[in-house]
């Protein structure tokens, strides 16, 4: 999809600046606050919107992964407590639920720490 207004936008700079990195150009297409794409409205992942991620199309993606990382967590040798898991990139924080969901029902001392 088009938008004049980003590209509008772009020209103006690069006309002022010069070049710019492909790094900034897709800084602006994606986070610009009025026309970058996550900031424009509309859903982005799932059926109604363009794309779909393996966390989105089931929960055993989570869940296979909150396992992984309990065996891993667990032979570190700290046991249940001391650790910190961080999803980067959440979108609907679809994954983040189901790894904690499998958390609470399969291991709640390790849900709590």
């Amino acid at each position: 999809m088009s938008k004049p207004e980003l590209i509008a936008f772009l020209h103006e700079e690069i006309v002022k600046q010069g070049p710019i990195p492909f790094s900034r150009f897709m800084e602006e297409a994606l986070y610009h606050p009025a026309f970058g794409y996550y900031t424009s409205p509309g859903e982005k992942i799932g059926p109604q919107g363009d794309y779909y991620t393996s966390s989105s199309v089931h929960p055993i993606f989570g869940e296979l992964l909150a396992k992984q990382f309990h065996q891993m967590l667990l032979s570190l040798g700290e046991g249940e407590s001391g650790y910190t898991l961080v999803e980067m990139g959440a979108g609907k924080g679809s994954l983040c639920f189901d790894i904690l969901r499998y958390f609470q029902r399969e291991s709640p001392p390790f849900s709590a720490a």
